[in-house]
């Protein structure tokens, strides 16, 4: 699995800057492939070195070694990572700015795989405040709470409730919930007919 570099706001961290100053546009990009190839090696662990073999390194900054060395030399000063080589590989450490760059993938929440459906009549009183702005003095009104309990008793799906909204606004009525609920039945009725074909 790749680590994740997050290049938003690169450019305005201070050891970018200095990097950039000291060696211009060149040294911008090659601590940009530095942390591509490091990325490449997998999530970083903070604190934890990455070995990278010198060869990989050298070509990646397109660099010979003397000037390698002094790249990655003045990032060390800068308190921007830690090197050490060993046997033909190149051992990196990340610090300051760049740990925070340099991280897990941010876990994507899973999509429903089927029709989503609400247990409580809070979480319907929650859909919609969210998805139809429904003001939350009607979401919490007792007849509405009354009718969102039927609709978990029913097993009522967002889809459905999506569906009425459109047929309402369709009859260019306002999709409050108390409408919606004959439009529920129109919905639900039409999917039973067709069922039946």
């Amino acid at each position: 699995m790749q680590g994740f570099l997050k290049v938003t706001g690169l450019s305005a961290l201070v050891v970018v800057r200095k990097v950039e100053q000291r060696f211009g546009f060149a040294g911008y990009a090659r601590l940009v492939k530095l942390l591509e190839l490091i990325s490449a090696c997998g999530p970083v662990a903070e604190g934890e070195p990455i070995a990278l073999p010198w060869a990989d390194v050298l070509e990646s900054l397109q660099a010979g070694d003397m000037h390698a060395r002094e790249f990655l030399s003045y990032c060390e000063e800068a308190k921007a990572l830690r090197v050490t080589r060993d046997a033909g590989q190149l051992l990196v450490t990340l610090g300051g700015e760049l740990v925070a760059l340099m991280a897990s993938a941010p876990v994507v929440p899973a999509v429903a795989a089927g029709p989503v459906l609400f247990e409580t009549d809070d979480q319907w009183a929650e859909w919609f405040a969210a998805d139809l702005n429904c003001p939350p003095y009607l979401a919490n009104d007792a007849a509405t709470r009354y009718l969102f309990r039927r609709w978990c008793a029913t097993n009522v799906t967002v889809a459905e409730v999506e569906a009425a909204v459109e047929l309402a606004i369709k009859a260019k009525e306002a999709p409050l919930p108390a409408a919606l609920h004959d439009y529920l039945k129109t919905v639900r009725n039409t999917k039973i007919e067709r069922a039946r074909r």
